[in-house]
């Protein structure tokens, strides 16, 4: 803000209501994006006390959850979010009940896409990764790793 020398000074009004519920709304957003940082921050690091090659696998196993996180949540949720913004603004109890249902459609959606990634899921990841160094073993313990990958995709 500009003071009567021409000089700019920056003042914020930490103990507002404004910034206090601008905090509340932020601070999920915030502890799901420090997860995923930690999930990708940590296997890295304890990757590298393993031995050769550990870092790349779980490289793999990141890549594999990121394409069903992009694919499929990111696009439900691009979808389902207007709606449920406009139920919110419209009444909290109507934007209740659409929230809890488009969580089970949700749940309804991934946890049959979840079950068959654990069914199916070595398969798919070697015909995507098995070439040259990269045999079954690789994919099989890339497999091993996805869990650990996930538990960042749910932040």
């Amino acid at each position: 803000f500009l003071t009567g020398n021409g000089r700019f000074v920056f003042s914020f009004a930490f103990r507002s209501a404004e910034y206090r519920r601008l905090v509340r709304l932020t601070t999920p957003s915030l502890l799901g994006a420090i997860i995923y940082q930690v999930t990708i921050l940590l296997p890295g690091m304890l990757g590298s006390y393993f031995g050769t090659g550990y870092i790349s696998m779980m490289t793999y196993a990141n890549q594999m959850i990121s394409i069903f996180q992009v694919l499929l949540i990111t696009n439900l949720m691009s979808m389902v979010y207007p709606n449920l913004s406009r139920s919110f603004s419209h009444s909290v109890e109507v934007g209740r009940v659409k929230f809890v249902q488009y969580l089970k459609l949700f749940f309804m959606i991934v946890m049959p896409v979840v079950a068959l990634m654990i069914v199916i899921g070595h398969e798919v990841i070697a015909i995507l990764f098995e070439r040259g160094n990269f045999d079954s073993t690789s994919s099989h313990q890339v497999f091993y790793f996805s869990p650990i990958s996930a538990t960042g995709a749910t932040a």
